[in-house]
């Protein structure tokens, strides 16, 4: 699963195989690398979110 991290996306969940958010439109990678995989905490003002490098198959 991919995390949106638009923080106002209705429903952040994904499939990880997809690049663009299918509720809200925005990019899922961050840097063209990077995969939210889990928000880990939250405050007032920032989120705690958990990444890992993104594998893109070619074909």
């Amino acid at each position: 699963m991919t995390l949106c991290i638009n923080p106002q996306c209705p429903r952040p969940q994904n499939s990880k195989n997809i690049l663009f958010c299918q509720a809200c439109g925005s990019e899922l990678l961050l840097e063209g690398r990077y995969r939210v995989t889990r928000q880990l905490g939250a405050g007032v003002l920032l989120r705690h979110l958990k990444l890992t490098t993104a594998t893109l198959s070619k074909s």
